[in-house]
């Protein structure tokens, strides 16, 4: 599998690593952390994620609070904090984790608006 993370920007951050099973930094080939809503994820050699701290399965049945508001995602996958936020094909609050960014139609990029942390 090959497999390159890019930023909101499209600029290349991270290739995937098929044999450690990890996301690496492209100029230094260090480990590059997953989260999922916020929490640290490991794929095992299914590329089933996991949660790092508990290794319990990362789906819908077992959901987080997000560490930055303490809510859960809305039913449509959106950010609590941020809400449906018109114009919009993607958003994330960065869940105290990441910074956050939101992804214009136009294709414009731009912090999200300010949101509550818990």
């Amino acid at each position: 599998m090959v497999a390159t993370d890019c930023g909101v920007d499209g600029i290349p951050r991270a290739v995937w690593d098929d044999v450690a099973l990890i996301w690496r930094d492209i100029k230094t080939g260090a480990k590059v952390p997953t989260y999922e809503y916020g929490h640290e994820v490991y794929y095992d050699s299914t590329y089933q994620a996991h949660y790092a701290d508990t290794g319990n399965l990362v789906d819908a049945e077992s959901p987080r609070l997000c560490p930055r508001c303490g809510c859960y995602r809305l039913p449509d996958g959106e950010d609590a904090c941020l809400g449906h936020i018109s114009g919009v094909t993607g958003a994330c609050c960065g869940h105290g984790v990441q910074e956050g960014y939101v992804l214009y139609e136009d294709g414009t990029v731009s912090a999200p608006p300010s949101t509550p942390t818990k």
